[in-house]
């Protein structure tokens, strides 16, 4: 089985550059992606052009679901369906219980952020039909079998999730501390006092997003997972020309078409060095915390 690469979208007008098998358009009101958003004309013209090229489309749904949201969201998903989309990014078991009641889980890609994390998980999802999304904070160890289970989509590139509230927590601080900061929209920093890092932290109409301080690159390491149905780059706060250079290396690799894995790394890292694989090679039971390169 071939991996094939898929990528979220940030604009229609540089569509053709991306060297990918499949493209990701992110939904502005049941995604938890934080950046540009296409317009409807946008996303009819992407659609199009996937088809007519062969590519796979996914629009991701991935947000938690509150109940008075339930048919506004079942809507949206058959609103997409009637363009013709492949597939559904969820992150709520209400995605999960409409594919299965519609008879079309084989079109669902389910994305819990950080709970696809052994192969049972994994296995369950297959027998429902469905794709699984695997955790991040896993060791590569850890990884290869869920794999093997033959339905999973991993996100091997980009700032990733840690953690997702529905509360404004940033407008709560604003308010506790008396000001008007207007924190809103705007990717932030987040510091440790005993740290050095600096984690992004977002708020938005969906709620308050923290990620990592760092790009999570897995990507040498993809030789090693031949069953991974997807791997996943994620386009969050990177410049649409750095995704594209992203792309093509990811695209040299999966290819084969490279004469030296050292070269193709030092150009991945030379677009932004700011890279880590954080638990990718830590061993086992290990005291030691993420490996961030």
């Amino acid at each position: 089985m071939k991996i094939k690469l898929i990528a979220d979208l940030k604009s229609a007008e540089r569509l053709g550059e991306y060297l990918v098998d499949g493209i990701i358009i992110n939904d502005p009101k049941f995604s938890c992606y934080n950046d540009r958003f296409l317009s409807a004309e946008e996303i009819c013209f992407s659609l199009e052009y996937c088809k007519k090229k062969g590519l796979v489309s996914i629009i991701n749904l991935d947000r938690i679901i509150e109940e008075e949201e339930l048919e506004d969201f079942y809507q949206t998903i058959r609103s997409y369906w009637e363009l013709g989309f492949d597939y559904v990014i969820g992150g709520d078991f209400a995605a999960i219980a409409y594919f299965q009641e519609n008879g079309i889980s084989d079109q669902l890609i389910y994305n819990p952020q950080t709970l696809i994390t052994n192969r049972f998980d994994a296995q369950i999802l297959k027998d429902l039909g469905s794709l699984a999304m695997i955790a991040n904070e896993l060791t590569l160890e850890e990884i290869k079998p869920i794999t093997e289970a033959g339905n999973t989509v991993m996100e091997v590139y980009g700032y990733h999730q840690m953690a997702y509230s529905r509360r404004n927590l940033l407008s709560t601080f604003s308010e506790f501390q008396g000001k008007n900061l207007q924190l809103a929209d705007q990717r932030l920093g987040l510091k440790e006092e005993l740290r050095d890092d600096r984690y992004s932290i977002f708020q938005s109409g969906h709620g308050t997003f923290v990620y990592t301080p760092y790009r999570y690159c897995l990507f040498a390491e993809l030789k090693s997972l031949p069953e991974l149905r997807f791997a996943k780059i994620s386009g969050l706060f990177v410049p649409e020309a750095e995704l594209i250079s992203v792309i093509g290396l990811y695209r040299e690799l999966l290819n084969g078409n490279y004469r030296s894995l050292l070269e193709l790394q030092t150009r991945l890292k030379a677009i932004n060095p700011n890279l880590g694989t954080d638990y990718l090679h830590q061993v086992k039971d290990s005291p030691e915390g993420k490996n961030h390169d």
